[in-house]
């Protein structure tokens, strides 16, 4: 079986890559987009999210 991390820095999350926000599981439609500011958006769900760079995201797993 891979290495699976529990959790991963948000500039570091890839396209089809699934992560847990409240209880849901969302697929990353797209990869991260930083700001200058150390802040990136991820566009998960139907309008994105905005977080620091380098936030820790729970990811999610069907097995």
């Amino acid at each position: 079986m891979p290495d699976r991390p529990k959790t991963r820095a948000a500039k570091n999350l890839k396209l089809g890559d699934w992560v847990e926000f409240g209880g849901m599981a969302y697929r990353v439609n797209g990869a991260p987009e930083p700001d200058d500011d150390g802040t990136v958006f991820l566009p998960i769900g139907p309008s994105g999210t905005e977080m620091k760079a380098d936030a820790r995201v729970v990811m999610h797993y069907e097995d």
